[in-house]
């Protein structure tokens, strides 16, 4: 490389010289000093495994419907630093990934998974207020948005589908001048508004402040303390960590993809990513393909003029958007982020767990 080329590289690459590989949410100097470790022995009603959102749920909603129960939760690092912390920010009702995945899978059971959702969104709405969980909590809702004239045609027949399906309750068909009284750009030719399907959170700010509310209910936890071993114990069940252990009538498992400790389901547990994508504001989102899909089998050809909205909608639901999709987020369309943001297309679902109950007699193998 010539010397004037090298010279201009360094330019730019001088700025990356104090770059730290820590996610946007988790630099933060609010971030709490983690619960000090478990060193030596420790027995309880209920052990939660995992400091993500499904243990702390487990263990928050575990303390308020019996606040004499004893429970402790251990997590291997610190509380929120893995997938918790890591994600796009968006808290979503569907339990489907999205709408077009659930009525291509689901059909019979669609209205209801819907309805679910929405309650189980209502719920950690209500968390949050009940709780003062400092997590930037927004119910912004959600536009998709068209920017060619054919995915305009494709929105509103999707829209007239799931209105016939009776799937459209807080669901609005945009056009041009509406989706740009929402977000002013050109570009945009059409929208459907998901009014109340949608939230925006600071996902790190959330899971420290589940922990508080544990901690102020009473749960005991220990951070840095890795679960080791689970095994049936006399009447209930004993995990091991590196510096002391716990003794449990039920143990619940919220260790999302890492190795759990019942082996026999972690056949069972896959890795799955969906859309990701990159922007510098808090409000756009635009698909710009993703890793592996949760579907397997040949994809349909993505929508082009001509193809019907039930083909664009299988296209979809197999993990990859149409080409050109963006999402966006209405009453955050001119808020600048101080940094570009990555984040998985699976929005933040905190109130879905992912556990295992481990019981006595149910020897881990």
């Amino acid at each position: 490389m010539a010397p004037s080329a090298m010279s201009r590289s360094n330019d730019w690459t001088k700025s990356l010289s104090d770059a730290q590989p820590v996610p946007y949410w988790l630099d933060d100097p609010g971030r709490p000093r983690p619960e000090p470790a478990l060193t030596g022995p420790e027995t309880c009603d209920l052990l939660v495994v995992g400091g993500g959102y499904s243990g702390l749920w487990t263990a928050l909603t575990a303390k308020e419907r019996d606040p004499h129960r004893d429970v402790v939760l251990v997590e291997g690092r610190e509380v929120g630093w893995a997938a918790s912390g890591r994600n796009g920010g968006f808290c979503a009702a569907s339990l489907t990934h999205g709408l077009a995945n659930g009525l291509t899978r689901w059909p019979d059971e669609i209205h209801r998974l819907e309805e679910l959702g929405a309650r189980n969104l209502d719920a950690i709405e209500a968390a949050v207020v009940r709780h003062g969980l400092d997590c930037d909590f927004e119910r912004t809702g959600e536009i998709d948005v068209a920017t060619a004239p054919h995915q305009a045609r494709e929105l509103e027949e999707w829209h007239e589908e799931i209105s016939a399906e009776g799937l459209a309750e807080g669901i609005e068909y945009l056009d041009a001048g509406a989706v740009r009284e929402q977000v002013d750009s050109p570009t945009f030719r059409a929208g459907l508004w998901d009014r109340r399907g949608v939230a925006m959170v600071d996902p790190a700010k959330l899971a420290w402040g589940l922990k508080r509310a544990c901690l102020g209910l009473g749960v005991r936890v220990y951070e840095h303390t890795p679960a080791l071993t689970l095994k049936p114990y006399g009447a209930g069940m004993a995990v091991r960590t590196p510096y002391g252990g716990v003794r449990a009538r039920t143990v619940a498992l919220g260790t999302n993809i890492f190795p759990n400790l019942v082996r026999r389901v972690r056949p069972y547990t896959v890795p799955a990513t969906g859309s990701c994508g990159a922007a510098t504001t808090r409000s756009t989102r635009t698909a710009a393909g993703g890793g592996p899909s949760t579907t397997t089998g040949p994809r349909p050809t993505p929508s082009s003029p001509g193809t019907s909205s039930r083909a664009s909608r299988n296209w979809r639901a197999s993990g990859s958007p149409t080409p050109g999709a963006v999402r966006s987020t209405p009453a955050r369309a001119s808020r600048p982020s101080s940094a570009p943001r990555t984040g998985g297309g699976s929005p933040t679902r905190p109130g879905t767990p992912a556990w295992v109950w481990a019981r006595p007699g149910s020897a881990p193998r």
